[in-house]
């Protein structure tokens, strides 16, 4: 993989993250896994100003996560990769424990990977 090609993948990553960085963004992704829904449901669900909701909509939607369509005199706002929220999802509501690591071993490390290193290139 070119350079180029690596940092736009991760420039897209990164978006997608942004776009997820906040509990009423989360909120509403967490509803739309469970299938698509018109503005007027999600509003009661995080019970926030309307111009806000459009806000959090407008970055979700910027960050490729979701789309909309009009049904009427309604818009509804569907997820585009729903496994892809559903596993992000799940995974980071799973408990993480902090383990600390000894300095000691964080320094093996890095001279092993050095070591790795050294040996590939000669």
């Amino acid at each position: 993989m070119t350079e180029k090609k690596q940092l736009d993948e991760l420039n897209e990553i990164a978006a997608l993250l942004k776009a997820m960085a906040n509990p009423v963004r989360l909120a509403i992704l967490e509803e739309l896994c469970q299938g698509a829904k018109c503005v007027q449901d999600v509003q009661e669900i995080v019970d926030i100003s309307q111009p806000n909701l459009s806000q959090h909509l407008a970055n979700l939607k910027k960050g490729n996560l979701i789309n909309s369509y009009s049904s009427g005199p309604l818009r509804c706002y569907y997820l585009l990769n729903p496994s892809l929220v559903k596993n992000l999802l799940k995974e980071l509501k799973k408990e993480r424990r902090i383990t600390v690591r000894p300095r000691q071993s964080v320094i093996r490390e890095v001279n092993r990977n050095r070591i790795k290193q050294v040996k590939k290139t000669t």
